[in-house]
């Protein structure tokens, strides 16, 4: 059955909080925890963008009003009944982020890999062995 929903998209802003980059309505066939995850995923293939890290993690009706502790986001999407004025309550939200126990450790996989494709492609320069000629 399809139904009408409202979607906003924010983005965070240097200081920490929410800017909507986008409100917009439209039907759909999907329940608003599917909705979420294919906007956030279409989203980040839209505006991809090396600095976006993380994993998409949705939230239900239960759990959309608060934002989760422990994960650091970058982008929220929220989607709402459209039918009712007064429904200011989400029925669902999709983060993209990392629980901050994850965040640091991937930063630095990042960081090693970065540095272990430098080294090697200088290796590559000078003939394979390290050493000078």
């Amino acid at each position: 059955m399809t139904a009408v929903y409202r979607y906003e998209v924010a983005t965070r802003d240097y200081r920490g909080g929410w800017r909507v980059v986008s409100i917009r309505q439209r039907s759909f066939e999907l329940e608003p925890r599917a909705i979420v995850h294919a906007l956030m995923v279409r989203w980040v293939l839209d505006h991809w963008d090396p600095t976006l890290t993380g994993r998409i993690h949705v939230f239900g009706p239960r759990s959309a009003a608060t934002e989760p502790s422990g994960l650091r986001t970058s982008i929220r999407i929220r989607v709402f009944r459209s039918d009712s004025p007064f429904a200011n309550a989400p029925l669902a939200v999709a983060y993209l982020g990392d629980h901050e126990r994850e965040w640091f450790g991937r930063r630095v996989a990042g960081w090693w890999n970065r540095a272990k494709h430098q080294r090697s492609s200088l290796q590559d320069r000078s003939g394979g062995s390290g050493e000078a000629a």
